[in-house]
């Protein structure tokens, strides 16, 4: 006779394999992602275009609070 899974009750399979899901899955969500994400050489262009852009939001900020003043 053959009994379904579900109704033998036997847990020992599960808690191995969920372990084995949940290792498998924090290895490819942030570990991969973070050596992916290591082996790109940074784009300084970038990074001072974005820093330029900031200034200048910066600056018009400024401009706006000195309009409002007056």
């Amino acid at each position: 006779m053959v009994v379904p899974p579900a109704e033998s009750g036997d847990l020992s399979s599960l808690l191995p394999i969920g372990g084995v899901l949940l290792s498998m899955y924090v290895v490819t969500n942030f570990v991969v992602p973070g050596f992916l994400a290591n082996s790109f050489p940074k784009d300084e262009s970038n990074e001072e275009k974005d820093d330029d852009d900031e200034d200048e939001e910066d600056d018009e900020e400024e401009d706006e609070d000195e309009e409002e003043d007056e």
